[in-house]
């Protein structure tokens, strides 16, 4: 305690008696300074803490300190009577270091370092303390500053390295310990040249006459030695560092290591001959692809012209007989027996030509549809279709079984429009109660002519076997055809173009599809789909 008097126990007790003379002198003073009773209540403050806090406060009224408000360095409001002064004061102790930010009455804020010391009377009795507030907000700034620089500087990925003109390192990064190997501690006092190989010497001294015009050397690409002497292919950027009154003492070096860059080019280099090669063959991959297309192109031509023939036929036939009745219906108009049997007739006609119509948007949408595959389980699309078809199965008494199916990649909608056009022409084609049968293996087959693969594919086998009417095998193939019937149309209803269909949207999801049957005894549809 004795010791903190020593420090200014003359001036200090001298100021806080309301010593003129001091008052006059501490008031001129540049830095920050105010007192307090022992009770804390502000006795007297100079005029750079009117500055400092941008306000006068009321002598012997206001407590602890002048400021407008204080706030910890972490932004959190502090309390009045926990400022510095107020715990010196209550404590009986000197507070050192502890850092605080003050507001102004006009918003601005700054850093204050405060330094309250106790006053004792001659008797040793607290009788008030001295307090000096340090603004540091500049100095803070400044280390801020500096700290940023000197994160961007460690965290670069570039070495960063100064050196004086005379070319000994005074500053390394941990980018440079990183890529020449060499710590900071060993480094930096040591010349530059230790990391020039020796073929390359001379580019130093040149380097420094440019830094010492003051010319700035831009990406200059060369090669440096590691300390496990690997030589790497880098690029230097280096400016020169003056001193504030313009000289030029130094220069600062930014070097990017660019061996990895250089490899691959090199490997580029190297590899454009098998660039070509493959290029060539892929052009030959791409020309054989071309033909199969052609060949695909050619084949859909045909079925159009194949379709575009049978569907005029098919089309014209319903629009004749509508004619027909129509022609009769006028002649015949005062006949009421006739005109109902000519309009019966007018409307059978109609609708097969309405259903010719559906079926044949159906087959053009499946043909420009794109592919929208998913995971689709087969188990819920047969009993979907069944649902479907829940009302004919239960009027034709039918009796259905289904193995477990599997899950595959394809078209929802697709895939039950197959199996729907599957079992419609079970349950019809069928003279007594149908008996169908859905069964499921899983085989391996040869990878397709036009597949890169030479391993074999996994395939979903699903049989679709019925008791029905069955048809002669010589027309297997047929029955594929659009608008291709192999029945008679009056006791058999339908457009012909269900199995087109169906051999459509099969071919869409890369798999086949084909017929085995026998007149009165049935028929099976085998079917296979890849599993992935």
């Amino acid at each position: 305690m004795n010791d903190e008097v020593s420090m200014s126990q003359i001036d200090t007790n001298a100021l806080l008696e309301g010593d003129n003379f001091y008052k006059s002198l501490l008031s001129k003073l540049p830095i920050a300074l105010y007192t307090c009773d022992k009770d804390g209540h502000i006795l007297f403050f100079n005029e750079a803490a009117v500055e400092l806090w941008g306000r006068k406060p009321e002598p012997g009224k206001e407590l602890w300190c002048g400021s407008w408000e204080i706030y910890r360095t972490d932004g959190a409001l502090m309390p009045l009577e926990e400022c510095p002064m107020a715990i010196a004061l209550k404590e009986g102790r000197a507070v050192h270091g502890q850092e605080i930010v003050i507001r102004r009455p006009d918003g601005s804020k700054r850093r204050v370092m405060p330094s309250p010391q106790l006053v004792f009377d001659a008797a040793g009795k607290l009788v008030g303390a001295v307090n000096m507030l340090s603004d540091i907000t500049e100095r803070r700034i400044v280390e801020e500053k500096m700290a940023h620089l000197a994160a961007i500087v460690d965290s670069s990925d570039d070495a960063i390295i100064s050196k004086t003109l005379d070319g000994v390192i005074t500053s390394w990064n941990e980018a440079a310990e990183r890529i020449f190997g060499y710590k900071a501690a060993e480094a930096i006092g040591c010349s530059i040249t230790m990391l020039i190989p020796p073929d390359r010497q001379d580019e130093e001294p040149k380097i420094v006459e440019r830094l010492k015009r003051g010319e700035r050397v831009d990406h200059f690409e060369t090669k440096r030695i590691t300390k496990n002497g690997k030589i790497l292919d880098v690029s230097l950027t280096i400016s020169p560092v003056k001193a504030r009154d313009g000289r030029i003492i130094g220069a600062s070096k930014i070097l990017r290591d660019i061996t990895q860059q250089r490899e691959t080019e090199r490997i580029i280099r190297d590899g454009e001959k098998l660039f070509k090669e493959q290029l060539e063959r892929v052009v030959e991959e791409r020309t054989a692809e071309l033909v199969r297309t052609n060949e695909d192109l050619e084949r859909s031509n045909h079925e159009l012209e194949q379709y575009a023939y049978i569907a005029s036929h098919d089309l014209q036939e319903p629009l004749r007989k509508i004619q027909t009745f129509a022609e009769l219906l006028k002649t015949n108009a005062h006949d009421e027996a006739a005109v109902e049997n000519y309009y019966d007739k007018i409307n059978v006609s109609a609708k097969r030509m309405a259903s010719l119509i559906k079926d044949v948007l159906n087959y053009s949408r499946l043909s420009k549809s794109d592919n929208v595959f998913g995971q689709v389980d087969l188990n819920q699309v047969l009993q979907d279709v069944k649902n479907d078809f829940e009302l004919m199965i239960e009027q034709k008494k039918a009796i259905i079984s289904i193995s477990p199916l599997p899950v595959i990649r394809g078209d929802l909608q697709q895939l039950r429009q197959l199996f729907g056009n599957l079992l419609s022409n079970a349950l019809k084609f069928s003279n007594h109660p149908p008996e169908i049968d859905v069964q499921f293996s899983l085989i391996e087959l040869p990878p397709r002519k036009d597949s890169e693969s030479h391993i074999p594919v996994q395939y979903a086998q699903i049989t679709f076997k019925d008791k029905g009417i069955g048809f002669d095998q010589k027309y297997a193939d047929q029955v594929f055809v659009v608008f291709k019937r192999l029945n008679n149309r009056q006791f058999y209803s339908g457009t012909g173009i269900g199995l087109a269909l169906c051999k459509r949207i099969v071919e869409r999801h890369g798999g086949t599809i084909s017929a085995s049957s026998e007149l009165g005894k049935g028929t099976t549809f085998t079917i296979q789909l890849p599993v992935d």
